[in-house]
């Protein structure tokens, strides 16, 4: 049979004592908040509020502004000096919504996020300065996880691509892309891409491991699609399907690096 406390006051003021510290913390204007954030990327300014509930005018995630923040902070997981907030960002280019969770050393973890951002912003990521990328990306993320130094570590979700294009050089209508993403026991990030039935036609599968992305891709156009054949005829010559088969590699850019 457990045994009660002899000394039940010592509860009591226990639980007095941290309902204490919570309405002094609770007043805290936000400002505190950045003392919680040990990424080295991540910058808030123009902070209001508290730290409990608060927002920031700008949010800057190495050289990107990512635009204005709200957020709502949860108590418990400061105990193990994590913190953990639902946030809400907004800005020109982005739009975001999710559950943000920052462990010692500075590692981000996204969880039941969405985003809409543009198209360029993934042009950025994969260092691909001579290819141009227009259209809108919605994601809907299970799970991300950023290293303290802004890599992408672990990722699971989905992304559609809408209004899809090729700019600069190669200018073409691609229609609307999918891609489904995750990662496996090893740590290697792996999706698989296909079309929406537009005018490009893609059968593609990508992987991200450490720094560095590989993306093969089958590529075909649709009915009368010009401009979108010519391009394809400049990546490659067209197999008996009439289908290119390309692949592309290369160094991603860590988050807070990409401009």
């Amino acid at each position: 049979m457990a045994r009660l406390s002899k000394r039940p006051w010592a509860r009591w003021a226990t639980l007095i004592a941290l309902a204490i510290v919570v309405a002094a913390v609770a007043r805290l204007p936000a400002r505190q908040a950045a003392a919680l954030i040990t990424s080295p990327g991540l910058q808030l300014d123009g902070l209001s509020g508290t730290v409990w509930a608060g927002q920031a005018a700008a949010v800057r995630y190495g050289e990107l502004l990512l635009g204005q923040a709200r957020w709502e902070l949860d108590a418990l997981p400061l105990l193990w000096l994590t913190s953990r907030a639902t946030v809400q960002l907004e800005g020109p280019e982005l739009s975001a919504h999710g559950q943000a969770i920052q462990r010692p050393g500075g590692e981000i973890r996204l969880r039941d996020a969405t985003a809409r951002l543009p198209a360029e912003w993934l042009q950025r990521i994969l260092n691909e300065p001579f290819l141009g990328l227009g259209g809108r990306i919605n994601l809907q993320l299970d799970h991300v996880v950023l290293d303290e130094q802004g890599w992408l570590r672990e990722l699971t979700g989905t992304g559609r691509w809408q209004q899809a294009r090729v700019t600069g050089r190669l200018q073409a209508e691609l229609g609307e892309l999918t891609g489904r993403f995750e990662t496996d026991s090893e740590g290697i990030i792996r999706g698989r891409l296909e079309d929406r039935g537009g005018p490009l036609q893609l059968q593609g599968h990508i992987t991200v491991h450490e720094e560095t992305y590989r993306v093969d891709l089958e590529l075909g156009a649709r009915g009368d699609a010009i401009a979108l054949r010519q391009a394809l005829q400049v990546l490659g010559n067209p197999g008996r399907d009439g289908r290119v088969r390309i692949t592309i590699s290369g160094p991603m850019l860590a988050l807070g690096h990409a401009r």
